[in-house]
């Protein structure tokens, strides 16, 4: 749950192709300013297109105006309310704008309407990373279903009891779900933020090595083996792996972070 999944499909060519019929005496780009006001239009033309009105809210989402794109998802589920993917859609809405109980309610709906297996795995990592028990609840129905989905179970099993503080019970749930599939990344970075908690940094460089192993071009992984080096007083290390996660991933800002602190 670290990264963010985009939401909706932006209609570039669409939009343009309406823009040229509505003005064919100019060849002047809209500007970013303008596409809002645009989509809106369109929407007037054409209200009952689902289609304009995620583009609109997935504009809204570009500029971090989550407040309209939240209230647009709201419009555009009264279209189409029984329909779990605009559901979902507003769940992500939310839980970008970090609020977690309207975005697990929306989940929740979408879950009602389409009990596909990815909504559980995401509304267990919410209820885990929320320190809400009901996560093992969800992991057991998972595994109740299919077992295609053990090892996202035991991951969530495992989430749960670290984000409580419970590293050691937690880690065993990791490294069953590696056991699942040895390219987990997920497992691999939990597991080692585990024992990074425990003080065991050594144990964690060991673990987020694995994960390197498996792509070498994890960046999270670099950043915590150097935060690891760092907690074992190895400076040339933790700088090194920090200058490696900055080089796969430029904008990474904890790890420029990091860099500057380590150089005071």
């Amino acid at each position: 749950m670290r990264g963010i999944i985009p939401l909706f499909i932006i209609a570039v060519f669409f939009i343009a192709s309406c823009n040229s019929a509505d003005n064919n005496d100019t060849d002047i780009a809209p500007t970013a300013a303008s596409i809002p006001e645009q989509l809106k239009d369109q929407i007037k033309k054409y209200p009952d297109s689902i289609l304009l009105r995620e583009t609109l809210i997935q504009n809204y989402r570009d500029s971090g105006d989550y407040n309209d794109a939240i209230a647009e998802a709201k419009i555009t589920i009264t279209k189409d309310s029984l329909n779990g993917v605009l559901w979902e859609h507003l769940f992500w809405l939310y839980y970008e704008n970090q609020d977690t109980a309207n975005a697990v309610t929306s989940l929740e709906k979408a879950i009602s309407l389409n009990a596909d297996p990815q909504y559980y795995i995401t509304l267990g990592s919410v209820y885990a990373q929320s320190k809400n028990a009901k996560a093992l609840t969800v992991a057991d129905k998972l595994l109740t279903d299919s077992t295609d989905y053990e090892k996202e179970s035991l991951f969530i099993k495992g989430l749960y009891y670290s984000t409580i503080g419970e590293n050691e019970r937690a880690i065993p749930f990791f490294d069953k779900s590696l056991e699942v599939d040895y390219t987990y990344l997920d497992a691999y970075r939990e597991e080692a933020i585990c024992l990074y908690n425990m003080g065991k940094y050594e144990a964690a460089i060991k673990k987020l090595q694995k994960a390197t192993s498996v792509k070498s071009d994890y960046t999270i992984a670099y950043y915590w083996i150097g935060r690891c080096y760092e907690k074992l007083n190895n400076k040339k290390d933790a700088i090194a792996n920090y200058q490696s996660a900055v080089q796969i991933d430029p904008d990474y800002d904890d790890a420029k972070d990091a860099l500057k602190s380590i150089g005071n």
